[in-house]
């Protein structure tokens, strides 16, 4: 079956309707944005969209995850790299 990471359950979100997430209309994007704002998991949420969306383009990334939109979560995701350390090619 589907498993759900423990984190989601202490999500701000948790219950609420997600098609505020994923719409378009501005004040659905702010509402979404604002639960999201104090969000006590928004870090495991932000690590959850990442890796879910690696290596796609913002045009294929949809809805607010951890208040960011596509575009911040492919720049997110671009900070991330820059401040990885090296792998070791031992």
């Amino acid at each position: 079956g589907f498993h759900r990471p423990a984190w989601r359950q202490l999500a701000a979100c948790s219950g609420a309707d997600l098609n505020r997430w994923y719409s378009r209309a501005p004040d659905a994007v702010a509402e979404a944005r604002d639960c999201c704002e104090f969000c006590p998991v928004a870090r495991p949420c932000l690590i959850d969209a990442l890796a879910a969306e690696d290596g796609l383009p913002a045009y294929l990334r949809f809805g607010i995850r951890a208040g960011l939109d596509p575009a911040q979560r492919v720049a997110a995701a671009h900070r991330s790299t820059q401040t990885r350390p090296p792998v070791s090619r031992r």
